[in-house]
């Protein structure tokens, strides 16, 4: 039995500026539309990555501020409505304790806020006093001035004022009443 052989015969292109052929029954404007949509696909999704970061850097390099659990937040700050009763004095010591103080009423807009907060029936120490016989001060050391504050009966009954339903009262500061404290909102 006899043994074939075969030979080939190869052939190297040593031309480099040759290119490629494009695909059997491929145009070169559908090569360039393909570029285009490929093109088009990446800058969109580089937009919606970027995007992504920007709203991320955002979130994370300015965090939001907020009040502790149980507390109200109104206006940058936050507020505590006691549930249990104690005297003004105890009623201050307790605010410092979380950080706070009893509420100081900065203008007229705050004191609606309030009185939207307090439930019929319950009164809330707030930090305002006086000695016997002076003039209210709040407890930030600046004189009581909310003229429209409806403080009927604060002259009355003693040297701590109250707050209940819509109107400041005046009341013997070692009686026992709810409290509001107030502090500033917290970053998280």
């Amino acid at each position: 039995m006899a043994d074939a052989v075969t030979y080939a015969e190869i052939n190297f292109i040593k031309d480099s500026k040759r290119r490629r052929r494009p695909p059997a029954g491929s145009s070169g404007s559908e090569n360039k539309e393909r570029w285009w949509k490929t093109t088009v696909l990446i800058a969109l999704c580089l937009c919606v990555a970027t995007v992504t970061v920007v709203i991320a850097v955002k979130l994370l390099g300015n965090p939001s501020k907020c009040c502790p659990e149980s507390w109200v937040q109104y206006s940058g700050s936050c507020y505590y409505f006691s549930v249990n009763k104690t005297t003004w004095n105890a009623s201050e010591v307790d605010c410092i304790s979380q950080g706070a103080h009893l509420v100081v009423v900065k203008d007229e807009e705050e004191l609606r806020f309030l009185y939207l907060q307090c439930r019929i029936f319950v009164s809330f120490w707030l930090g305002l006093k006086r000695n016997p016989l002076q003039d209210w001060v709040w407890i930030d050391e600046r004189p009581y001035t909310l003229t429209r504050m409806n403080s009927r009966d604060l002259t009355k009954n003693g040297d701590c004022a109250f707050l209940e339903n819509t109107s400041v009262r005046s009341y013997d500061c070692s009686k026992e009443k709810h409290w509001i404290c107030k502090k500033e909102t917290e970053l998280l």
